[in-house]
């Protein structure tokens, strides 16, 4: 991750999941193998991606930050759309296993 901000949010992130899923597994009563298909596919749809577009999105973060804009807006769109194309598609697959 090319800022100090989005290594911590990475860092973070897989940890906020593994509540979440403790939390559906005891509070909606769900099978474990549910639980655990859900997160591995939540967990691996977001490196996929953005996978390829490193580069591209610390050149623009850094960009943004120089010149004091919001990185909220940083994200190429070729990295939008593959990581909205991920979510899809590993969405997808979390329902037909978890089916």
């Amino acid at each position: 991750m090319p800022t100090r901000t989005h290594r911590i949010t990475a860092a973070l992130t897989p940890l906020a999941m593994v509540l979440f899923g403790v939390g559906s597994y005891y509070a909606k009563h769900m099978e474990a193998a549910t639980v655990l298909a859900m997160y591995s596919f939540a967990v691996a749809c977001f490196p996929v991606g953005v996978i390829g577009h490193r580069r591209e999105l610390a050149r623009r973060l850094l960009e943004a930050k120089e010149k004091g804009e919001s990185e909220d807006e940083a994200a190429p769109p070729a990295m939008l759309a593959q990581l909205l194309a991920s979510i899809v598609v590993f969405g997808a697959l979390a329902m037909w296993v978890t089916r």
